[in-house]
């Protein structure tokens, strides 16, 4: 197939917004969101052949960080994007508004810590575990937008499914080992230091 090429164009404001592309995340509409280092967040769809640039403002329609570490869609289509520094940007399609999360240590946190590194929404759509780096899992419920900090003795840098009932937590402290944790485990501080910490090349077994 056809393969094409994009970078960051001065001259063009349709352009890719940076060349330092740091995650890529395709939407269920088609199109692709491009995160970028310094750059914002870029979306491109190929019946538009065009980017447009969401970058750092001072109102609801911009990010508050162009640092993006991670991107995610939840169930109803709402934009989470992660920031190095600003915390959450949550996008609503629809109103084009952000809506922002930010994390201190007077909520609980370990210290205070924006930068997100991983999103995942667990099946009844209200609780979003989102990891943090130098700040351990946390839950934010997207009905009262409380967030609560987990004991987890690890720093998070993705969260994945395995099956149905069990997730895959990413850590910083090791590429070659994983903690495998089960769904309904994640709300219960006890029970989920007791997720079970496994080679990566064991998983398929």
């Amino acid at each position: 197939g056809k393969v094409s090429s994009f970078k960051y164009d001065s001259s063009d404001e349709s352009s890719l917004s940076h060349n330092s592309v740091k995650v890529l995340f395709p939407d269920n509409q088609g199109g692709i969101w491009a995160g970028t280092y310094y750059g914002g967040v870029c979306y491109y769809h190929k019946s538009r052949n065009r980017f447009r640039m969401f970058s750092e403002g001072s109102d609801s329609r911009h990010l508050n960080d162009n640092v993006v570490s991670c991107i995610y869609e939840a169930p109803d289509e709402t934009l989470w994007i992660g920031t190095n520094g600003g915390g959450i940007n949550e996008y609503d399609r629809k109103t084009g508004n952000f809506r922002y999360y930010r994390f201190t240590s007077r909520q609980g946190a370990p210290y205070d810590s924006n930068d997100v590194k991983a999103f995942y929404c667990l099946p009844d759509g209200r609780h979003m575990l989102i990891g943090l780096y130098h700040g351990d899992l946390s839950i934010l419920d997207r009905f009262t937008g409380n967030i609560r900090h987990l004991n987890s003795p690890w720093n998070i840098v993705s969260i994945s499914p395995l099956d149905e009932d069990h997730l895959i937590l990413f850590r910083v402290v090791s590429v070659d080992e994983v903690a495998v944790a089960e769904v309904g485990e994640v709300l219960d501080d006890r029970r989920l230091l007791r997720a079970r910490v496994v080679r990566v090349a064991d998983l398929g077994g």
